[in-house]
């Protein structure tokens, strides 16, 4: 998740009241519904520390996510208003739900892979704010829950979900959108390192007969030596085999032969 920035509105009485919530019983999804290139969150947030305002208008947000970043413009406890309404459709979130309640809205002045970016920020940021308040996803609303109004739109609206890349069901989308945040609330599974299978152990064989002893070419003590080694001389054993004779021979890295009797040489691993 992009770190989350904060320019948070100076405390006024139509977008940062001042006012303490009550608590947080939910987190409320919302969207900006303005398309218009550029209307990203440091927008909206120029917007709702100055024209609404000005207007008189009590709206707000706590958090603003587009496609490269996540801005906080009010603080967690405080109140925003971003779900008044003359009546509601859950008792959940108490009488007046703005008093129990995080706002996060979602820019849409982009399309494509940057709304589809925008929307994995806000899954994610709304899984933190869900975990940070000791929710679960069952906690998560979209405004249409709380109010009846089509926000986000993609979520309520069929051919919305369909504009945006959601597929033809906005109900789904909104199922999908969940399943996102439930997924981002479970705890990374750290991968468990491989275990390196242990070094298998080289086998050696080193000649300890007073002696010179002979090593031949084949696993037949009857064939000619090709050469003979003395004592103190080592070698690696690629395996054990049987000679022709049906005694134990010990095949050499070279892929000479030499006895295995340990009157004459002595085998070792390391």
């Amino acid at each position: 998740m992009y770190p989350i920035k904060k320019d948070l509105l100076k405390i006024n009485p139509y977008t940062r009241p001042g006012r303490k919530l009550r608590g947080v019983k939910g987190i409320v999804c919302h969207w900006t519904a303005n398309e218009n290139e550029g209307a990203d969150d440091v927008a909206h947030r120029r917007y709702f520390g100055g024209n609404a305002i000005s207007a008189h208008s009590y709206a707000s947000a706590h958090y603003f996510v587009d496609q490269d970043s996540i801005l906080q413009i009010v603080p967690d406890d405080e109140l925003a208003y971003h779900v008044g309404a003359m009546s509601y459709h859950t008792r959940a979130l108490g009488s007046y739900p703005n008093e129990w309640t995080i706002g996060v809205e979602t820019c849409v002045n982009v399309k494509g892979a940057g709304f589809k970016k925008a929307l994995d920020q806000s899954a994610q940021l709304c899984a933190k704010l869900l975990k940070d308040h000791g929710l679960t996803v069952a906690s998560l609303y979209r405004h249409y829950d709380v109010t009846g109004k089509d926000c986000p739109r993609y979520f309520v609206n069929n051919s919305s979900a369909k504009a945006y890349g959601l597929g033809d069901s906005a109900s789904k989308a909104w199922q999908d959108f969940k399943a996102l945040v439930a997924s981002y609330m479970e705890p990374k599974k750290e991968a468990k390192p491989v275990k390196k299978p242990a070094a298998k152990k080289q086998k050696f064989v080193e000649v300890i007969y007073k002696t010179p002893i002979d090593v031949r070419d084949k696993a037949d003590f009857d064939a000619p030596a090709v050469e003979t080694v003395k004592k103190g001389e080592v070698f690696t054993v690629a395996a054990t085999v049987k000679s022709k004779q049906g005694q134990t021979m010990l095949k050499l890295k070279s892929g000479k032969y030499i006895t295995a009797h340990k009157t004459y040489v002595r085998v070792f691993e390391k």
